[in-house]
């Protein structure tokens, strides 16, 4: 089942995106601040509103206020669509909020078809919440949005986790030691090609060490070899691009990843070699899922087709987005590459 469309409306900086087609591999290029982010953003607030935590989310983000476009003067409602694909059928789900005198969101309609088809008004609230969104709430809940910006000395995975975390990689990889023992306990052809991709990366690295803490059985940390020393090394030997290397390899390469892959800027701090390395195995691991990311990296978008690449630009106070058109760019990509074409501003997205 992957997303075919979406249609946003007054969301953040989105004025109105209607039924934009999402492909395999889409990939977000734009200037600093184009709102590259705000799209992004656009599937975190549908799954809170299918894990029931729209009310607080929207309370601790501001209120109703920074989520429509220019605020809630003049008044408007946010509207938010997405239809999914599983050969041939289709499901469609559609919600329309209005915002409150007091900074909340007013629920004006929400619709599911394609499965049922019930409407319901009412501020938002757990018993209140009465359409039977079942498939589109496991739809939303599979899609995952990963960030591993933070490798500081505070980082959760750089620590000990409980060795039974190990059900999926978590968003931000604070479980990356246990999930990375699952899979070396479980499928060791999926661990051993993120050992090798690591390898290429790192060439000092020789293999994951990974095993219980000998004081506390329950807990695992992120231990390595370096080749020619049996000196102990842990996560916070690696250095900061090498440790996002090994979180986005255990992301692409586990055996069963999520239907859709969301990353924001996924090339930070990552040589590049690696983001080669990196676009290659987004290439493949799309065969799979469906795989949204963000980027400001000439190198990494030289990795993928111009069909995959999405222009993010602000024209006249609101974004635009355009995919896009291979035939049109062919005469350029006899000479240039399409970072080189991006660099050019031929295709927009450029300060």
């Amino acid at each position: 089942m992957k997303v075919r469309t979406v249609k946003i409306e007054n969301f953040k900086s989105i004025r109105d995106l209607p039924h934009f087609e999402l492909r395999d591999i889409n990939v977000l290029i734009g200037a600093n601040g184009a709102g590259k982010s705000n799209f992004i953003s656009y599937f975190k607030f549908l799954q809170q509103v299918m894990d029931d935590k729209l009310e607080a989310y929207v309370a601790q983000k501001g209120g109703a206020t920074n989520f429509l476009f220019f605020g809630r003067k003049p008044l408007k409602n946010l509207i938010l669509e997405i239809v999914f694909e599983n050969d041939g059928l289709f499901d469609q789900y559609m919600l329309s909020l209005m915002p409150t005198d007091d900074n909340r969101f007013y629920f004006e309609m929400e619709r599911s078809e394609g499965v049922n088809t019930i409407f319901h008004k009412g501020f938002f609230s757990r018993e209140s919440h009465t359409l039977d969104t079942s498939k589109i709430r496991y739809l939303l809940k599979s899609y995952k949005i990963y960030h591993f910006h933070d490798v500081s000395d505070t980082a959760y995975l750089k620590g000990a986790c409980n060795i039974n975390d190990n059900r999926q990689l978590r968003e931000d990889a604070s479980n990356l030691p246990a999930f990375l023992y699952y899979l070396q306990q479980r499928f060791p052809v999926n661990f051993r090609r993120i050992e090798k991709i690591i390898r290429q990366v790192a060439p000092f690295f020789d293999r994951f060490d990974l095993q219980p803490l000998a004081n506390t059985p329950d807990q695992i940390m992120l231990e390595w070899r370096e080749i020619g020393t049996d000196k102990y090394f842990n996560a916070r030997h690696l250095s900061d691009g090498t440790l996002r290397m090994i979180c986005l390899a255990t992301l692409f390469l586990q055996p069963e990843p999520p239907q859709m892959i969301i990353i924001d800027e996924p090339e930070l701090g990552l040589h590049p070699a690696a983001l080669n390395i990196l676009g290659g195995i987004i290439r493949s691991a799309a065969h799979q899922s469906q795989i949204i990311i963000s980027t400001q990296s000439v190198t990494f978008i030289n990795n993928f087709q111009p069909e995959d690449l999405i222009v993010v630009e602000q024209k006249d106070g609101q974004l635009t987005f355009k995919r896009l058109d291979a035939e049109k760019l062919e005469e350029w990509m006899e000479e240039y590459t399409v970072g080189e074409i991006w660099e050019k501003n031929i295709i927009g997205g450029r300060p």
